[in-house]
């Protein structure tokens, strides 16, 4: 009997393990805040402030090293074109996404203001929690700032986000990849105590 309940422990383990080998992060936020200019500074490591105009979806796929040494994939979405374009596009993958980054620039209001409305979509497409970063993007705009760093983290605090100013112009890729990571870990944490959740019941009801 014994036998019989650790090989079904581990049979879950594997199960579950196996569900969850590529996590999905999307990049959203208004449009003119530098979001394809984030994700390409991500991918190529430079800033390009000539980027062309689509319509659609580009991806780009991560490896990130977690504490426990194992290497995990994730796949950064990037929707490009008009900001109901890009609504419709982002909805539809609004349920199979595991973290959100929610950009918004520094010296827009509007920008700012619009970060209620995600929220709201993120609300009526997803039904579980999950980790977001709140970028407050063009630091380096300093004297045209509109929003402050207060009002940034303020905001990220009342959600439960994270919260990070940066200038995806001036900033090293470093500094760009090491947000990503840090909602990476984050999602691949709470993924994990999900796992060992969902083992743990299907252990005890045997």
């Amino acid at each position: 009997m014994k036998n019989k309940k650790s090989n079904t422990q581990k049979n879950l383990s594997e199960k579950y393990t196996s569900q969850k080998n590529k996590y999905k992060i999307l990049i959203l936020g208004h449009n003119y805040v530098g979001l394809t200019a984030f994700f390409h500074k991500l991918k190529t490591g430079k800033f390009d402030p000539c980027l062309p105009y689509r319509l659609g979806i580009e991806t780009y796929e991560m490896i990130v090293k977690m504490e426990d040494n194992r290497k995990v994939p994730f796949k950064i979405y990037d929707t490009k074109g008009q900001e109901k374009e890009r609504e419709i596009i982002t909805r539809v993958l609004f349920k199979e996404t595991d973290g959100v980054i929610l950009i918004y620039s520094i010296d827009n209001k509007e920008s700012f203001d619009d970060l209620e409305n995600w929220l709201r979509m993120l609300k009526e497409d997803i039904k579980t929690e999950i980790p977001i970063f709140l970028i407050g993007n063009k630091r380096d705009l300093e004297e045209e700032r509109i929003i402050t760093f207060e009002q940034g983290a303020k905001f990220a605090e009342k959600h439960g986000f994270m919260f990070s100013e940066c200038s995806v112009r001036c900033d090293s890729w470093d500094e760009i990849k090491s947000i990503v990571e840090k909602l990476a870990k984050t999602i691949y944490e709470k993924n994990n105590i999900q796992t060992r959740l969902k083992i743990l019941n299907k252990y005890l009801s045997f």
